[in-house]
């Protein structure tokens, strides 16, 4: 008598993989099953459009960073029959992150119309699209003072925002494969009414 023992797809694929600009991404999806898989689909996170089949993954070098970057999932399926019960569909599936090395894409400034108060704390955020792979450091200044650096992270805090706080702000990505554009706003400070004096009414 031969046993034969029947199994879904059990994948597997690197967790993460760096790709330089330029070069294409191949990734393999590793596996058993048996019997052996019907099908294997890769698939991307957040594109719905995206998909490629067969066990291997390519992505062309010359298609956009922005394009090829994010997670991509591998599914096997295969039917099972055993013995004396019904047929079963089983799948497998396991998640690569693919990051490209690029630089910063544009850059924005959030929120894109601030308002601040005297007295008051205000969080400033720089961003890009694509962002940048490695991720970047920031150069935040003010106009007047292009050589001060305010802060190099993605977030800028003015802990007690003053009159003189407001003006033109700028923040500009940068990693090692290069600049993203300059990325300004302007800030605008309130002040609160506020009682200098007291006045003696007369009945």
């Amino acid at each position: 008598m031969k046993l034969d023992v029947l199994y879904g797809p059990e994948v597997t694929v690197p967790s993460q993989k760096e790709v330089e600009h330029g070069q294409e991404a191949i990734v393999n999806c590793e596996g058993s099953a048996n019997p052996r898989p019907t099908t294997i689909v890769w698939t991307k996170e957040g594109d719905s459009e995206f998909k490629q089949n067969g066990p291997t993954l390519r992505l062309s070098g010359s298609d956009p960073a922005a394009v090829n970057n994010g997670k991509y999932a591998c599914s096997a399926t295969n039917f099972i029959h055993p013995t004396g019960r019904q047929r079963m569909e089983r799948q497998g599936n396991a998640t690569i992150s693919i990051s490209v090395m690029h630089a910063p894409g544009n850059t924005f400034i959030l929120p894109k119309k601030p308002t601040a108060f005297d007295g008051k704390p205000i969080t400033l955020e720089c961003g890009a699209k694509p962002p940048g792979y490695p991720l970047p450091t920031y150069r935040w200044w003010k106009e007047g003072s292009e050589n001060s650096v305010l802060a190099t992270g993605a977030k800028f805090t003015i802990d007690s925002v003053q009159l003189t706080s407001a003006g033109k702000y700028y923040c500009q990505p940068n990693n090692d494969f290069g600049s993203g554009s300059v990325a300004e706003i302007s800030l605008n400070v309130f002040q609160e009414p506020k009682m200098i004096a007291s006045c003696n009414q007369q009945l």
